[in-house]
């Protein structure tokens, strides 16, 4: 009887662990910077404005950044 229930509460424990252990990887992996974050070292909203004032920015990067700044 006492072996049985501590046979489950390992397994319990484990499966818990690597639930742990996914769920973290998975959300490090959704918070992971995009390559134009890379690119343009961008961190802050206000380093996504510096960059939009930039006139020699491409314009296919600038509406990218756009998008980014006002999600950020």
């Amino acid at each position: 009887m006492t072996t049985t229930v501590l046979i489950i509460a390992i397994v319990v424990l484990g499966v818990q662990i690597g639930m742990y252990f996914a769920i973290k990887a998975k959300k490090k992996k959704l918070t992971a910077p995009s390559e134009l974050e890379k690119k343009y070292n961008i961190e802050t909203r206000s380093d996504a404005w510096k960059l939009l004032n930039n006139p020699d920015l491409p314009d296919g990067d600038r509406k990218k950044i756009e998008v980014l700044y006002k999600k950020m």
